[in-house]
């Protein structure tokens, strides 16, 4: 019978396994249109798509293997190892499911040296963290007036209730409630049976049955009901004092599931690593160029015909659309790695200055700070 770390372990392996399927050209992007973007400007990408397929295959057999010889120190270093450089590789592979369940996964191959309790008591704090973090992301006008709307008219007789605005906040005050309520033995039980609806709920929205969107985040809705069961039904939170123990290991966690993500506030922590999902508030990219090209400008369904300041007839891709139909996620969130992005897709345009990209800055409480600035390839160049 597998200890319950082991199933948990199994859970995430399970889950983190099917969302790379779902998303495979992030991972193998020998194909893709979409530019690669290394998380260094010193990473030659011509390399990148040669290895993918190297690293991904000894990273999934490894992942694989830690699941019968999960005391194996060696399969837990190649698995890290691998799991970087596949970051290293490509920033946009950072996404908020995979930086959770690596860390995770590291924790839990760390059983032997940090102890069982230990362990368990920072994937609680993890999950909790989550939790309260995503809800307090949603307290902006984003979602109220925009997200919480859009989620609603995924069924027709809840299309009313996307206006209400009190309702909008009460679902955000809901998951940083659900977060809370895990903490304690009295409400334990209950918070785990409204995670299950929590999480069901999205799925019937996200699912077929609703907008039928952004399919990768749908085995992950499943792992968390398997994880807030497994680490909170029937069992004691652990407390401070053992999970303190090993101090270097619970100050980590806690700066990078507690206290890093409320600095993304002030736009100095990323929004992937901030739990900020289906918050809206998030800064966008737009390509454009006087003409289509199918090996620079792809020509995708989400193109738009509309005009450029000088009057003259231009083409518009919205960088979210163009990640999410190739890539299966949404890309990396990160002025730098807009303006990066550019450069790439400018370097293909042989640097045309009619062609460039338009940057939404947006502000979480107030929409009349939102900012605007068009970047021409020639500008882009000159700011290398």
């Amino acid at each position: 019978m597998p200890s319950r770390l082991h199933k948990i372990q199994i859970t995430i392996t399970l889950c983190l396994l099917a969302q790379m399927l779902l998303s495979f050209q992030l991972w193998l992007p020998r194909t893709r249109s979409f530019p690669i973007i290394p998380a260094f400007d010193s990473i030659p990408i011509s390399n990148v798509a040669s290895s993918s397929f190297l690293i991904l295959g000894i990273f999934i057999g490894s992942l694989i293997m830690r699941l019968f010889l999960k005391n194996n120190k060696w399969l837990f270093f190649v698995s890290i190892i691998f799991a970087v450089l596949l970051i290293m590789q490509d920033i946009n592979r950072l996404q908020v499911w995979f930086y959770q369940f690596i860390i995770m996964l590291i924790l839990i191959g760390g059983e032997k040296r940090l102890g069982r309790n230990v362990v368990i008591g920072n994937l609680q704090f993890i999950l909790i963290a989550i939790y309260i973090w995503s809800g307090f992301n949603k307290l902006g006008v984003y979602y109220i007036e925009d997200t919480f709307p859009w989620l609603m008219e995924a069924m027709t007789p809840l299309k009313s209730f996307g206006k209400i605005r009190f309702l909008a906040i009460a679902s955000a005050l809901f998951e940083i409630t659900l977060g809370i309520g895990l903490l304690f033995k009295i409400t334990r039980r209950w918070s785990c049976y409204l995670v299950l609806v929590f999480h069901l709920f999205i799925l019937l929205v996200l699912g077929p049955f609703g907008h039928n969107w952004n399919q990768v985040v749908w085995p992950w809705n499943i792992c968390q009901i398997f994880l807030v069961f497994f680490l909170f039904y029937k069992t004691d939170f652990v407390s401070l004092s053992q999970l303190s123990r090993p101090a270097p290991v619970f100050v980590v966690i806690l700066l990078l599931f507690g206290l890093l993500p409320a600095f993304n506030i002030v736009d100095k922590w990323p929004d992937q690593l901030s739990f900020k999902m289906y918050s809206g508030a998030y800064s966008e990219c737009v390509l454009f160029a006087p003409a289509k090209d199918g090996t620079c400008f792809p020509d995708h369904k989400a193109v738009y015909t509309g005009q450029s300041p000088k009057a003259s007839s231009e083409f518009s891709l919205i960088l979210d659309d163009w990640s999410i139909s190739e890539l299966g996620v949404t890309p990396f969130v990160n002025i730098r790695f807009y303006k990066r992005l550019g450069t790439q897709y400018c370097k293909c345009l042989d640097y045309d200055p009619n062609a460039g990209i338009e940057l939404l800055t947006v502000d979480r409480w107030n929409r009349t700070n939102e900012g605007y600035q068009r970047i021409s390839c020639k500008e882009l160049k000159n700011q290398k």
